[in-house]
């Protein structure tokens, strides 16, 4: 097997380097268009497009790609969602270059267009939070099926059924505890005969006298 020299590190290096400025660039252009676009005072939307196209972008390659996932459709779900993504910032970086380059980035941008860009950065931004919610739930209970060798997803019908049988017996134990402690002390106060523990094996009883 052919090994890797260093000038083979030293390109994978640059091509970290490439990337994470990629994605410092997306991040500016993504900005800069729905700056554009978006009303200045609707920070909300215009940082929600920002997260959810190049924040979720780089957060779903990474786990992809370095996290071990216990949930079996884990990795496929992370590479869809960061292909979702990825399309969303390079469409934002498409349109923002041939908007620049035409400086049309400031005219007046037709309703329908907003409207559109509006849909878009919520059905992605919804997207994202349903993924990650359905990643770390799924994730967290396969991570305790593999720790426990058990379902520990929720507390069901019949771990219901079986706190009760036992909370039912325990309560029955307690009112067998109380009766004979009732009958010995009755036995006690009048003098009755009780089996002890020679009685109980056949042999004579013995009595308790009251004082």
């Amino acid at each position: 097997m052919r090994e890797m020299g260093k000038a083979g590190y030293m390109f994978m290096g640059l091509l970290i380097l490439a990337f994470v400025a990629l994605v410092i660039v997306f991040g500016l252009q993504t900005y800069a268009l729905v700056a554009a676009l978006f009303p200045s005072d609707n920070q909300l939307m215009i940082w929600a497009t920002v997260f959810s196209f190049d924040g979720c972008c780089v957060i779903f390659a990474g786990m992809e790609m370095f996290y071990i996932f216990h949930w079996k459709h884990g990795s496929k779900l992370a590479g869809i969602m960061w292909a979702v993504t990825f399309g969303g910032s390079l469409l934002c970086t498409i349109a923002y270059m041939n908007l620049s380059s035409d400086h049309l980035l400031h005219e007046i941008v037709n309703t329908s267009v907003l409207i559109w860009c509006y849909v878009l950065v919520t059905l992605v931004f919804s997207g994202d939070i349903v993924a990650i919610t359905w990643l770390l739930k799924n994730e967290w209970f396969a991570y305790l099926d593999r720790k426990y060798g058990a379902s520990n997803k929720s507390i069901g019908r019949s771990d219901l059924e079986s706190v009760s049988h036992d909370l039912d017996e325990a309560i029955a134990a307690v009112e067998r505890l109380k009766t004979q402690l009732d009958v010995k002390s009755i036995g006690h106060a009048g003098g009755a005969v009780q089996p002890g523990p020679l009685g109980q094996n056949g042999n004579k009883p013995r009595t308790v006298k009251s004082p």
